[in-house]
């Protein structure tokens, strides 16, 4: 048993040092410019122990937004969801929200480094639907809401996903300066009251006018 975890703690410390090389260099020159070779001399492991774990810089790099987006379904799982009329009771940041800007902001160097990484099936997109898909299980809007929308539900659930997923890349930007119950607050202000009636709130006039 003792013997196992010895080898248990070994792969853990060679996948960590395997992911950390790929965060530095991607930050030095690009997902695209890395080699295999680059990524094992930077970890300090040998080429056969990197393909014990992986196949490919392109493996290296799915598995690690895999353990990510793991983490985001777990998290919104074990909430309890989000009721927009509690918030609107009680003022308060979203727990699960302010639960998934922790997390963010804990791991920030490698998710701001992993999110430039242009794919079809980068980490961007792939979050991107992990909201989509959970919009309506989460309680942003009341089941009976699905078949009653005045606008078609793909196209607002991709313009939310899109939006929350642009605040998130922007507080990355701005070194994460405000706490995540302050992102938590602000992304649910946003949300449920929308853009323009935020920006009538601090004028006292509409956004037209």
């Amino acid at each position: 048993m003792e013997k196992e975890k010895r080898i248990d703690r070994r792969i853990l410390k060679s996948q960590d040092a395997i992911r950390n090389a790929l965060i530095d260099l991607i930050e030095e020159k690009g997902f695209d410019a890395i080699s295999v070779s680059d990524i094992t001399a930077r970890a300090n492991i040998n080429r056969g122990t990197f393909y014990l774990h992986y196949r490919d810089k392109f493996d290296l790099l799915e598995k690690t937004e895999d353990a990510i987006l793991d983490r985001f379904n777990r998290i919104l799982m074990g909430s309890e969801g989000i009721s927009i009329e509690t918030y609107y009771t009680e003022k308060s940041p979203v727990p699960v929200i302010v639960s998934l800007f922790a997390y963010i902001k804990e791991h920030a160097r490698m998710m701001h480094a992993l999110l430039g990484v242009e794919s079809k099936l980068g980490l961007q997109s792939r979050i991107k639907r992990t909201i989509e898909k959970n919009l309506f299980s989460l309680g942003y809007f009341p089941e009976k809401a699905a078949t009653e929308l005045t606008l078609p539900a793909d196209y607002l659930i991709s313009y939310i996903g899109a939006a929350h997923m642009g605040v998130v890349q922007t507080w990355l930007q701005n070194d994460c300066r405000e706490s995540p119950e302050e992102m938590a607050d602000m992304l649910a202000r946003m949300s449920f009251y929308g853009p323009f009636q935020v920006v009538r709130n601090a004028t006292g006039k509409s956004v037209a006018g």
